[in-house]
C-alpha cells in the first residue's frame, strides 16, 4: 500500500508536493478504509485530483512513474522545474512511504542530470516503531546493511540506483518484492486501449469469470471472451461477436479498467490513471471506483487518479481526504491539497455535507481554470 509520496523540483512542482494515503480526522465512510495486519492505521482506497488544465495533475503521476522507473533501470533524464534557471542546477527529490504485509519502507532519491546524488532506504516491522538503515549512498559513498550488508557494489555507477542495480543484477535478497513493488508504478492512459492487459487477466479462469460477473451487473449481457490468434473477441449473449478493438469506446475501457483492477486486487498494486474519466459514462466510473472503497477485508489495491468529471466529486461518494486539487502559480510551481485542510475565505473548513463539485466549480476551493469570456 502506498503511504505517502513527495516530489520536489520535478516538472511543474518547484516546491514539494506531498500526498497522504493516511485517513484524516474525519468521520465519513471509515468502513472503506485499509489497515495493515499488525498497525490500525486507516489508509486511503482511493485518491482522485482534480485541477485547471496544466496545473500539475498528471505531473504527480509521472513522478511516480519516474521513481519506479529508477528503481529498476538506468535513470532517464529528470525534467527539472522549468520556471526559473536556478531550478535546473538542483536535484530532483523524491520520497515515497509504502507497505508490503507487515513491513514498511521509506525510500529517498535525489537525482540530476541522470545521476544519483543521495538514496537512502530504511524499512521497519509495522510491530516496531524505529525503521533500520538498509543503504545510505551519498557523495561520499554508500554505507549497506541488513539484507545487502554482503552486496558487491564495485560495479555500481552513478546513473543507477541501488535497488536498479540489485534488479538488473539479478541480485535476489529480502528486498525484491519492495523492488517488484516500485516497479509497478505505471502510469496507465485512459485514453488508450491495448490487448495486453486483458489478454494477461484471461489467462486465470477465475478472474476471467469474474471479469464476466463484472460486466454483466453493470447492464452489459457478455456470455464470454475468447482468444483467437492473440485477438480478445466478445461474445453476447444475443450470439453477437466482436474483437476487442471492435466494441464501442467507453465499453472497451471499462473492461480494460476491470482486467487491470483484477490483476492487482490480490497483492496490494496500485493503479494509476491520467484521466480516468475519459469515455466513460460517469455512472461507470462511479462503479469502478466503488471496487476500490468497497473491497474485502483482504484487499488492499489503490487508485490513484486525474479526473475532470464532477459527479464522483460528490459527499455520498468521496471522503474529504480523498479528494485533492492542483493548483499552478506560475513563479511558485504546482502545490496539492486536500478538501480535508482547504481552509474557505470565511475561515472555516469545507464541511461533509456541502455539494463539493458545485462549489469547486464557483471556485470557492480555488484550483479552477482563471477563465475570462471569449470575445
Amino acid at each position: 500500500m502506498l503511504i505517502q509520496f513527495t516530489v520536489e523540483n520535478f516538472g511543474s512542482f518547484k516546491n514539494p508536493g506531498s500526498l497522504s494515503f493516511v485517513e484524516s480526522r474525519i468521520s465519513e465512510f471509515k468502513e472503506s478504509l485499509l489497515h495493515s495486519p499488525s498497525d490500525a492505521t486507516g489508509i486511503l482506497p482511493v485518491m482522485m485530483l482534480y485541477g485547471p488544465n496544466g496545473g500539475g495533475k498528471s505531473t504527480i503521476l509521472r513522478a511516480l512513474t519516474f521513481l519506479g522507473l529508477s528503481a529498476v533501470s538506468s535513470l532517464e533524464e529528470n525534467p527539472h522545474f522549468s520556471g526559473d534557471k536556478e531550478s535546473k542546477k538542483k536535484p530532483s527529490a523524491f520520497e515515497i512511504i509504502f507497505r508490503i504485509k507487515d513491513m514498511e519502507y521509506n525510500y529517498q532519491l535525489k537525482v540530476s542530470h541522470k545521476k544519483v546524488l543521495e538514496e537512502t532506504l530504511f524499512y521497519r516491522n509495522l510491530s516496531q516503531s524505529a525503521y533500520d538503515v538498509v543503504f545510505d549512498r551519498d557523495s561520499e559513498g554508500i554505507y549497506l546493511d541488513g539484507p545487502v550488508k554482503q552486496v558487491d557494489v564495485a560495479a555500481l555507477e552513478d546513473n543507477m540506483t541501488m535497488l536498479g542495480f540489485l534488479h538488473t543484477q539479478h541480485i535476489s535478497t529480502e528486498l525484491d518484492s519492495a523492488i517488484g513493488w516500485l516497479q509497478n508504478l505505471h502510469m496507465k492512459s485512459c485514453q488508450q486501449v491495448t490487448d495486453e492487459q486483458l489478454l494477461d487477466v484471461l489467462k486465470v479462469s477465475e478472474k476471467k469469470e469474474q471479469l464476466l460477473t463484472y460486466m454483466n451487473q453493470l447492464g452489459y449481457s457478455l456470455k464470454d471472451i475468447t482468444v483467437v490468434k492473440g485477438i480478445p473477441y466478445l461474445i453476447y449473449a444475443n450470439g453477437m461477436k466482436l474483437s476487442f478493438s471492435q466494441e464501442a469506446s467507453g465499453v472497451s475501457m471499462i473492461l480494460m479498467m476491470l482486467s487491470w483492477y483484477l490483476s492487482k486486487a490480490d497483492d496490494g498494486g496500485i493503479f494509476i490513471a491520467d484521466d480516468i474519466s475519459g469515455s466513460l459514462h460517469p455512472a461507470l466510473l462511479a462503479q469502478f471506483i466503488r471496487l476500490f472503497t468497497t473491497q474485502k477485508a483482504t484487499g488492499t489495491a489503490q487508485l490513484i487518479a486525474t479526473s475532470n468529471d464532477m459527479p464522483t466529486m460528490h459527499n455520498s461518494f468521496l471522503r474529504r481526504d480523498e479528494i485533492w486539487l492542483c493548483s499552478k502559480s506560475l513563479d511558485e510551481g504546482s502545490s496539492l491539497y486536500t478538501l480535508a485542510e482547504y481552509i474557505k475565505e470565511n475561515g472555516e473548513k469545507v464541511r461533509k455535507d456541502e455539494v463539493y463539485y458545485k462549489q469547486y466549480l464557483e471556485g470557492r476551493y480555488d484550483s479552477v481554470p482563471d477563465i475570462q469570456n471569449l470575445s
